[in-house]
């Protein structure tokens, strides 16, 4: 049931890009609708929820428990991506926006790893260190 439920959320999300058009947060762009905005940030957000309910797997749990160095440093990896966008003078649509995601997530994974071995306290743990 969970499966149909993220699928529909997925769908939603997709049309919603569709009519809404650009929305970008960090430069104050909420798109042509600001209750279509709301709605699709609430979709977004559970949409997110359901995922993480739903999947189980170990190497996943491992890259989350990372979460704090990816989020201090996503907003500087994505801004690099943009100026390579801007240099071709292209937008990023949502397909692209995934594809990005997932390369950001792969460039983070192997910092994760080294950071949970040798600098724990860097993700927020004091006192462990993986073997």
């Amino acid at each position: 049931m969970g499966g149909v439920i993220v699928t529909c959320l997925f769908a939603l999300m997709i049309v919603s890009d569709t009519y809404q058009g650009r929305v970008d947060i960090n430069r104050c762009e909420y798109g042509r609708n600001l209750i279509l905005f709301y709605l699709s940030g609430l979709a977004g957000s559970m949409l997110v929820i359901g995922l993480c309910q739903n999947i189980q797997n170990i190497s996943l749990r491992k890259y989350m428990s990372g979460g704090m160095l990816v989020v201090a440093f996503n907003l500087i990896v994505i801004g690099y991506f943009q100026f390579f966008f801007k240099m071709a003078h292209m937008d990023i649509s949502l397909l692209q926006g995934l594809i990005l995601a997932i390369v950001i997530m792969a460039m983070f994974y192997p910092v994760i790893i080294v950071s949970r071995r040798f600098f724990p306290a860097l993700i927020g743990y004091r006192n462990f260190r993986e073997k």
